[in-house]
């Protein structure tokens, strides 16, 4: 029999809660760093992508994605074509030092060449230059001798004014036009020589994006500087200039490091306690030394060595992950652990991201006006939608004209119309043609109207050719008709004009409208009770009608409470739940 100790010393219920609290404290301090590496990644993608948009939106040209030409078409499916989008490593294998060293040799000969020829067509030019002096000279003297003897045979002279001149009339666009534009060639400077034909093809001439891939940093600033010698040493002359020479380049160019606070940092909306330590984020400081510099305004410079890229550490809810070092490293054998020894079965490899970052200068540098910005046009800057109508707790009107009486004589036989609308609200506007003492005229209804608005009633002459001529104007008062009912004579003054309304004398009678108003039973954008219209949009084998439906959606806008904004992990806004 063995002992195992007082009873309180061995109390394993005890021991095993708190193991349990201890593990359940240990999950839950993995799960809060989980979600906030996950949030603090989301957030610096998310703005990064912001400035990014920024700069397009101010920008007039960007670099689009450099694909690969097979992309483009089938026939460029080629080993020449797909030089520009190898890798590296595959260029080391293709472009070795003797294959680059041949294609100088292949330039240097070409240019030789070209040399030759722009020196042959020079001395052609020349030749034919004299020539031409030459025959000018023949010519002058041949007429000196033509106007000696017409002087010596007693003929009148040929009359000549030197001062004189043509008159132009041309404009200065005109002549900066018909000027004559100068010849691109290799020796005014405007063409470089390995734009030729006779360079195609040629690794230094159509291949600088493998030659920047195959050595970063330097493999385009050395084929341009070589082009450019070599346009230097197929200038014509005699003797011939010197050959063009390789540029020196370093064995390893020096790691090119950024000043600080010269990348653009977004801010973010999280603070810095909330932020784990050991993560890799995608900040400047992070994707800034492993960054490939934009050297052409156009075209996007080739990516690094894969090897070179940063390792996209996976991010799991687990222990054994989030315990490791989330630094940023390129190599899968260096060591940056936290010292804590798993087995390696139990963790997930780190991924190669299929894009890189560029650094790029920002529009604002060249801008002629940096403080230039597009004029933006939002929801508040845009022209209001018009409102429902009519507008909710409002009422309706019907209206009926008896008469219209003391319709001048100089109007009587034209085409009048008669308008009522309420002030301020030019939706409720009803038109009609004055109605005579023979017609009898229907009541209409007049929507919108609510207690304290005012009614005007408009008297208007119509022309021949659709113009339109207000005569007479009045309002009736909120309180000539309280309750909405009004039953009497309106008199419509006559509205003064410049020269004088349609004609009329002075003195004349005013226009005079009998009408007659009284509210409707039912109210008009107000809700109305809707007992059974729910029960049928759910009942079974019911059909419910448009106007049920219509209701039923007004209802939800109206009294149904709008889903607060989902962003930043957060599921209500700041501030919500504490105002309930």
């Amino acid at each position: 029999k063995e002992f195992h100790g007082p009873n309180l010393r061995r109390d394993a219920p005890l021991m095993e809660r708190l193991d349990r609290l201890d593990a359940d404290q240990r999950d839950w301090d993995t799960k809060k760093q989980f979600v906030n590496a996950v949030r603090v990644q989301t957030l610096d993608r998310f703005y990064n992508k912001k400035v990014e948009n920024q700069q397009k939106e101010l920008a007039s040209q960007w670099a689009p994605h450099k694909r690969t030409r097979r992309q483009i078409h089938q026939a460029l499916h080629s080993f020449e074509a797909e030089l520009d989008s190898m890798p590296k490593k595959e260029l080391r294998k293709v472009l070795t030092p003797a294959v680059l060293q041949g294609d100088r040799e292949a330039i240097r000969m070409i240019t030789k060449k070209v040399q030759l020829e722009e020196t042959w067509k020079a001395a052609w030019k020349q030749m034919e230059q004299d020539r031409h002096d030459d025959t000018r000279a023949a010519h002058e003297q041949r007429q000196v001798y033509n106007d000696m003897l017409m002087e010596l045979a007693g003929q009148p002279g040929r009359m000549r004014q030197i001062e004189h001149k043509m008159p132009d009339s041309t404009t200065p666009r005109l002549r900066q036009l018909s000027a004559p534009v100068a010849a691109r060639t290799i020796t005014t400077g405007q063409v470089g020589v390995t734009e030729l034909t006779d360079y195609k093809g040629l690794v230094h001439v159509d291949h600088k994006f493998a030659l920047e891939a195959l050595m970063p940093g330097t493999g385009h600033q050395m084929s341009k500087a070589f082009s450019q010698r070599a346009t230097e040493s197929a200038q014509p002359g005699w003797p011939p200039p010197p050959v063009p020479q390789t540029p020196r380049i370093p064995n390893q160019p020096k790691p090119r490091e950024l000043p600080e606070g010269c990348l653009r940092k977004p801010s973010l909306p999280a603070s810095a306690s909330r932020v784990p330590g050991g993560l890799v984020r995608n900040d400047e400081e992070t994707l800034g030394p492993v960054a490939v510099e934009q050297f052409l305004p156009l075209e996007a410079p080739p990516p690094r060595d894969q090897q070179e890229s940063l390792l996209q550490e996976p991010l799991v809810n687990d222990a054994i992950h989030m315990n490791q070092d989330h630094s940023g490293r390129s190599d899968h054998t260096s060591s940056g652990r936290l010292g804590i020894t798993q087995d390696q079965l139990e963790m997930a490899p780190p991924k190669r991201s299929n894009v890189y970052p560029v650094v790029v200068q920002t529009v604002e540098g060249q801008m002629q006006r940096p403080q230039w910005r597009p004029r933006r046009t939002n929801a508040t800057q845009q022209a209001p939608q018009d409102p429902k109508w009519p507008p909710p707790r409002t009422m309706a009107l019907s209206v009926r004209i008896v008469q219209v009486r003391s319709i001048p004589e100089e109007i009587a036989g034209s085409h009048l119309l008669l308008s009522i609308q309420i002030v301020g609200k030019p939706r409720s506007k009803v038109s009609f043609r004055v109605p005579t003492q023979k017609d009898a005229m229907e009541p209409f209804p007049l929507l919108g109207w609510k207690q304290g608005d005012r009614l005007a009633v408009s008297l208007i002459r119509c022309g021949i050719r659709g113009s339109r001529e207000l005569i007479a104007e009045g309002e009736l008062s909120s309180a000539a008709c309280p309750k909405a009912s009004f039953r009497g004579i309106l008199q419509l003054p006559i509205r003064p004009s410049e020269s004088g309304p349609v004609g009329l004398r002075p003195g004349v009678s005013e226009p005079k409208v009998e009408m007659e108003i009284c509210p409707q039973e039912s109210q008009t954008g107000e809700e109305q009770p809707r007992g059974p219209l729910r029960e049928e949009l759910s009942m079974p084998n019911v059909e419910p009608s448009m106007r049920n439906v219509c209701d039923h959606l007004d209802d939800f806008d109206a009294t149904m409470r709008p889903v607060p904004r989902f962003g930043n992990f957060w599921l209500t806004p700041r501030g919500d739940m504490s105002s309930k």
